[in-house]
């Protein structure tokens, strides 16, 4: 176990009704019975029950009135004696009480510090020491459900699962190499084994990507020349005036993003500057990031313009951006029909890149 007792606020930053201070290490007991009122003896205490008492720093003034819990090392949750206090949720109150442990020895927690105790304590492994944070981050119905799927062992379960075939294997192997003339093992049931690893392996490994964007969100970047809707599409999509609107092409100069979910699946979207040829230092620089942001999103919606068409323009745009995950998308289709034969478009560009 780790020396050092440790302290941290549990819940998030700010004035609230309750906030919940957590403190873990073997003198965790010993530091709240020095502030506590009444005292208790450690014998006594019964774990897991909530307890009702005053908090006084070490100079004998009072903080709080508070409510607490005890939880005996190993039945915590990181493994060591942990208390858990239950305070009024305001800023001074909260940083009294932590600085009143520190006085006293306790050492301010890093972050990920308890659940990091928890692992090297075995109470968890590092799947469901990732899935937590996961849970906590979790922006989405889905994402949240993966995590959850995670800290019940599902993950975990299918290591083990598969860490137990790779030890049969090796087995049946050392088995033929060792005693080949008394156990025969044949060949094609030990490659068939490997096989079906290899395939369990290369399905998790397709469907990497996916739960990783269903965990931490998917990134959308709209690009597309001047004036042709992507702020007033971001806007829609938001369904607030997130972005400024109006009929002069360049209006847009920075990145504006929002936050969206579709169908359980977290998307963050980025309107971005028009992208053209143009002399303007500062457009220059917006276009630029305009640039980067495609660069980096998971999709790129091209958004084309139905009232001119494909035009040099936008052949410009699709020359100088990545080509994978891109969407294209016709909008103001409502008054325009000069919708072209985008793939000839697209293929055309992509000839003339080439040559």
């Amino acid at each position: 176990m780790e020396k050092d007792t440790i302290v941290a606020l549990s819940t998030p930053q700010g004035t609230g009704a309750i906030a919940v201070i957590r403190l873990s290490g073997s003198r965790a007991f010993e530091f709240l019975n020095n502030v506590i009122k009444p005292k208790r003896a450690f014998e006594t205490l019964q774990e897991r029950k909530a307890y009702f008492g005053s908090f006084y720093d070490v100079n004998g003034a009072l903080i709080d009135e508070i409510i607490f819990i005890y939880f005996r090392a190993p039945k915590s949750y990181t493994g060591e004696d942990v208390i858990e206090i239950y305070c009024h949720g305001g800023i001074l109150v909260v940083e009294k009480i932590i600085d009143t442990f520190i006085n006293l020895g306790a050492r301010l927690a890093e972050n990920g510090e308890f659940t990091k105790r928890a692992f090297l304590n075995g109470k968890i492994d590092l799947i469901k020491a990732e899935s937590i944070l996961q849970i906590i981050e979790a922006k989405s119905e889905m994402g949240l459900k993966l995590a959850l799927d995670n800290l019940k062992g599902k993950l975990s379960s299918e290591i083990a699962s598969l860490r137990t075939a790779l030890i049969d294997i090796l087995s049946k192997i050392e088995v033929s190499i060792d005693y080949g003339d008394d156990i025969e093992i044949p060949s094609d049931e030990i490659l068939g084994d490997l096989v079906s690893i290899q395939d369990f392996l290369s399905n998790k490994l397709k469907h990497a990507d996916k739960g990783l964007h269903l965990s931490t969100g998917v990134t959308m970047a709209i690009v597309g020349k001047p004036n042709v809707g992507k702020s007033t599409l971001l806007n829609r999509l938001l369904v607030e005036d997130r972005a400024i609107v109006t009929d002069i092409p360049g209006t847009t100069r920075d990145v504006i993003k929002g936050e969206i979910k579709i169908q359980g699946v977290h998307f963050v979207i980025s309107d971005t500057a028009g992208i053209r040829p143009t002399e303007d230092i500062v457009e220059k620089i917006g276009i630029e990031r305009a640039l980067k942001e495609a660069e980096k999103a998971d999709v790129v919606l091209f958004l084309l313009d139905a009232t001119t068409g494909f035009t040099k323009e936008d052949e410009y745009i699709l020359d100088i951006i990545k080509d994978s995950n891109v969407l294209y998308v016709w909008n103001k289709v409502d008054i325009g029909d000069k919708i072209t034969n985008l793939g000839n478009d697209v293929k055309s560009t992509k000839r003339s890149r080439k040559s």
